[in-house]
C-alpha cells in the first residue's frame, strides 16, 4: 500500500474563497485527480470533502484544507497555539502577525514533527529565478547596495469606517497595515538573494489618517554579508508616484525588477540596457506547491519552511519598532 500522507492538511488563506479555489486548481495541476471543495459560509472555511487523490505513488486520504480569515489570534492572546491538523501545514505569508508567534510555530512544528510550509511562492517563480541567475553570474559585478521602493494610491476600502475596515488594516489582527501584508514578499526575496538580514531599523508614520495603522514606512537594513540596503513604502501616494521596484546596484551595473507587477527585468551595464521578459505560470503558486508535494514524497526539498520564513517577521517587527 502506498504511504498515506497529508499533502497539505491545513491551508490558512487570508483572502477567502477566491484564493482557496485557486489553490484547489493548483493542486489539481500536481495530482492525477482532485475533488473540488466548497465554502462553508457558516464556519467561513474552505474544505475538501473526504476523498482520495493521488500524488504520484503516494495517496492523500481524507485531507482537509482550511482557509481562515484571519488565520491567527491577536498578538498577546492567551489562546493556546496549535497546528490545526496532524498533517503537514501550508500557511499564507507572513507566517504570523509577530516574530514571537513565528518562534511558537517553529517550536510546535519541531515538537510535534508536523512540517510547516509558508507561501513565499515568489522564490520559485521563473521571473525571480532569472534575477538570481543574473546576480550569480556576476553580470552587475559585486553587489554594493540594494533599494526597495514601493508606492500606491489608497484603495476604496481604505476610506471605510473603523468598524468596516478590512482586517489587513487592523494591526491587532494583521500585525500592521499594508506594510505587513506586502513587504513580506519583498523582504523574503531579498533574503533569498543575499542572505539573512541581521540589522534593521525603521521609521513609520500615518500621513493620511485614513486608518490607525502606518501608511508610510522608511527603513534601512544590513545583510549578514555586510551588504547595506534601504526601503521606502507609501500606501497613500498619488497615482503619479506609483512604483514597484527593487534596484540592485553593483560595481559593473545595476539590476531593476518588480515584485508584484512582473515588469521586464532591466539589466544596465557598460554594454547598454537589456530588458528581459520572463513569463510566469498561469498559477503562480504552482512551482511552490509542486516543491511542497515532492518534499512530502521524499523526492525533493522545499525551502519555504516556517524556519526560513521567520526572519522576515523579525525584520518587519524591527522596522515597525515592536522591539
Amino acid at each position: 500500500m502506498a504511504t498515506v500522507v497529508a499533502a497539505v492538511a491545513a491551508f490558512w488563506w487570508r483572502s477567502g474563497l477566491a484564493n482557496a479555489t485557486r489553490f484547489a486548481s493548483v493542486l489539481h495541476q500536481c495530482s492525477s485527480s482532485f475533488v473540488t471543495g466548497r465554502l462553508d459560509s457558516e464556519n467561513d472555511h474552505f474544505s475538501v470533502p473526504p476523498a482520495s487523490f493521488c500524488l504520484r505513488a503516494h495517496r492523500c486520504s481524507g485531507a482537509r484544507r482550511t482557509a481562515r480569515s484571519p488565520p491567527s489570534p491577536p498578538a498577546g492572546s492567551a489562546q493556546p497555539f496549535r497546528l490545526p491538523l496532524p498533517g503537514p501545514v501550508y500557511v499564507e505569508k507572513p507566517l504570523a502577525s509577530n516574530y514571537d508567534d513565528c518562534a511558537r510555530v517553529n517550536r510546535v512544528s519541531e515538537q510535534t514533527g508536523v512540517p510547516c510550509f509558508v507561501a513565499y511562492y515568489r522564490r520559485y517563480l521563473p521571473y525571480f529565478k532569472k534575477v538570481k541567475d543574473i546576480i550569480r553570474q556576476n553580470k552587475i559585478g559585486d553587489v554594493a547596495n540594494v533599494q526597495v521602493r514601493f508606492s500606491c494610491p489608497p484603495r476604496d476600502l481604505d476610506y471605510s469606517s473603523a468598524a468596516t475596515l478590512p482586517w489587513r488594516l487592523q494591526p491587532d489582527i494583521a500585525g500592521g497595515g499594508y506594510f505587513y501584508d506586502l513587504a513580506p514578499h519583498q523582504l523574503d526575496l531579498l533574503q533569498d538573494l543575499f542572505g539573512v538580514i541581521t540589522e534593521a531599523e525603521g521609521m513609520c508614520a500615518n500621513r493620511a489618517g485614513l486608518y490607525s495603522a502606518e501608511d508610510s514606512v522608511s527603513a534601512c537594513f544590513r545583510f549578514e554579508s555586510g551588504l547595506p540596503g534601504s526601503g521606502s513604502w507609501c500606501f497613500v501616494g498619488h497615482k503619479s508616484a506609483e512604483e514597484d521596484v527593487i534596484e540592485v546596484i553593483g560595481t559593473k551595473g545595476k539590476l531593476c525588477f518588480s515584485v508584484f507587477h512582473y515588469t521586464p527585468i532591466e539589466l544596465v551595464t557598460s554594454d547598454g540596457t537589456e530588458n528581459i521578459t520572463v513569463p510566469n505560470p498561469p498559477y503562480v503558486q504552482l512551482p511552490l506547491i509542486k516543491a511542497v508535494i515532492e518534499d512530502l514524497q521524499g523526492i525533493g526539498a522545499c525551502s519555504c519552511t516556517s524556519v526560513s520564513a521567520t526572519p522576515v517577521n523579525w525584520v518587519m517587527d524591527r522596522i515597525l519598532g515592536k522591539f
